[in-house]
């Protein structure tokens, strides 16, 4: 019998050792974590047509192809899906709370989430919208858990401000930072020849 995990647990890295361990995650992308079966519903319920499939196996194969190719600019075609599913306050709410359930079950205890509230607000949704609908997500699959669970605001080129990060009827303390991030070419060479980068910048970070 395996000793419990607030016990030595010595042996070779099994799945379950792994799983059972408590984990840290930073950093880790709202949009890039989606289950397919969910991806496949949320497109159903919000009438976003433009899948590839609606085979949920068919889907993450083909998701699993696109982050192979190792080219950024390629790989980030695959995101325009999940969030074209996310565009509604409930399917971001449903989203987040599949996330923490995730999360948690893979013995994840703290957790930091990146997303850029201003990609979700294509059907009218406010920043403030977004972050709520995220929180209260967050709130109801960490409840429970051992989870603690935490948000980083992208602001892409700066569209949402330090106010929006804070959400209107939650602690401030839930953001633990705001950054603003954009795509840049990175310079050619011979081996690299169509590298790209992330280009973060830190003088609009703030942690709270």
């Amino acid at each position: 019998m395996e000793t419990p995990l607030n016990g030595p647990d010595v042996g070779p890295p099994t799945l379950e050792r792994i799983r059972r361990a408590p984990k840290v995650l930073l950093h880790d992308h709202l949009d890039g974590g989606l289950r397919p079966s969910t991806i496949i519903e949320l497109a159903d319920d919000t009438g976003y047509a433009d899948l590839p499939t609606a085979d949920a196996d068919e889907l993450a194969a083909w998701m699993l192809r696109g982050a192979n190719r190792k080219d950024l600019t390629l790989y980030l075609e695959t995101f325009a899906h999940t969030v074209g599913v996310m565009q509604t306050a409930p399917a971001i709410e449903r989203v987040a709370r599949e996330c923490a359930e995730d999360l948690a079950a893979d013995g994840v205890v703290y957790a930091e989430i990146r997303f850029a509230p201003e990609l979700h607000t294509e059907r009218g949704l406010s920043l403030d919208a977004v972050i709520e609908a995220v929180i209260t997500g967050f709130e109801a699959g960490a409840s429970g858990t051992d989870l603690t669970i935490r948000i980083i605001c992208s602001a892409r080129r700066c569209a949402i401000s330090i106010e929006a990060s804070r959400s209107p009827r939650r602690p401030s303390a839930i953001v633990t930072m705001v950054s603003s991030a954009s795509i840049s070419p990175a310079p050619k060479t011979d081996s690299h020849p169509t590298t790209t980068c992330w280009r973060f910048s830190t003088a609009n970070e703030r942690t709270f």
